[in-house]
This record gives C-alpha cells, sequence and structure tokens, in this order.
C-alpha cells in the first residue's frame, strides 16, 4: 500500500503527502518548499517563509520559473528541481544553477543540493543552505547524519550515535540562517 501521494495544484504548485503531514513546493518560488503541516499538531504551515538557500545577493527563491518534476516511487516520493539563483529584480544573471532533489519517505526527507557556477564564488560574500524560519511554537528538532557524508569521517566500526537521531532546541536568534 502506498502512503506517499503527489496531488498538483496547479502547474505551478505540488504537494507531496503522507498520513501525517504535507510540503508543499512552488515552481514560482524557486521550487522551494513553501510550507510544512503536520496534521496531528496544529495543522498550519510551520513556515514563516519558503526554504532557501542563497549565494551572495542571488537567491533560488526568487527563480519564478524552477522546473518541478516528481516522480512516485511507491514507498518514496522523489521530487527534482532545477534552477538558476536569482537576484530580486533580475538585474545581474547569477551564472549558478541549482539542482535539489527531495526523496521523500514515511518517516523523513533526504535533502541533497547541488549547485554549478560559471565563474567561480569570487566576489561572494554570504552563502546559505536550507535556510528557514519557523513559527516560534516549533521548539526542538531531531536530524541523523546521512551515511553517505558519515562514511567519510567516521573510523570503521564506529556509531554515528547511540540514538538513530540527534535532538537539540531550535535557536535562530531570530536569523533564518
Amino acid at each position: 500500500m502506498e502512503s506517499l501521494k503527489i496531488e498538483y495544484l496547479t502547474e505551478d504548485k505540488l504537494i507531496v503527502k503522507s498520513k501525517y503531514w504535507e510540503v508543499v513546493h512552488e515552481a514560482n518560488k524557486g521550487g522551494c518548499i513553501s510550507s510544512i503541516r503536520f496534521y496531528n499538531g496544529t495543522n498550519q504551515n510551520i513556515l514563516l517563509k519558503p526554504v532557501t538557500s542563497y549565494m551572495g545577493p542571488f537567491q533560488d527563491v526568487l527563480n519564478r520559473d524552477a522546473k518541478i518534476k516528481a516522480t512516485n516511487e511507491g514507498r518514496r516520493i522523489i521530487v527534482n528541481v532545477a534552477g538558476e539563483l536569482k537576484t530580486l529584480n533580475n538585474s545581474i544573471k547569477s551564472g549558478i544553477a541549482y539542482n535539489y532533489s527531495y526523496k521523500y519517505h514515511e518517516g523523513y526527507v533526504k535533502v541533497t543540493e547541488s549547485f554549478h557556477l560559471e565563474k567561480g564564488l569570487g566576489g561572494i560574500r554570504g552563502i546559505g543552505i536550507g535556510c528557514m524560519e519557523i513559527t516560534p511554537e516549533m521548539t526542538y528538532f531531531a536530524a541523523r547524519e546521512s551515511p553517505i557524508s558519515a562514511q567519510d569521517r567516521i573510523p570503521r566500526g564506529e556509531r554515528l550515535c547511540r540514538c538513530p537521531a540527534d535532538w537539540g532546541k531550535i535557536n535562530f536568534d531570530g536569523k533564518p540562517c
């Protein structure tokens, strides 16, 4: 039985749903996640703004025509997003292409963000990846490290942690990234 579903609200907006939560991606907001709702909580969007990544003045969320492709593989849904980082008025071409892959499973999502810079990082000040502003009611998080990236840092035979996830208190001090 498939527990995850894809719904297209419009051709630019898609929702990935489970029995417990839903996530909205919007092509006219860079393909970024613009809403996360948990049905058994407040059932309201926990994001104050879309999840965004930036390099200097260039942001994914400012791209109004990102390409989104969703694939239902039964027990998981893969959402691929492609676009170019933009400025607010699109006055400067960034030359920074991005590709995001969201692999949704019932209990977690694995996000991979990659960037291709035509000109390198010269002159870019400030980089933020996966920045989010969430409702103040959200006070704790759980995260686990990717086994692929962990292999490079953890000596063979050692466990990443004693529990499946690390828990922490959210403290952004008013800054999303």
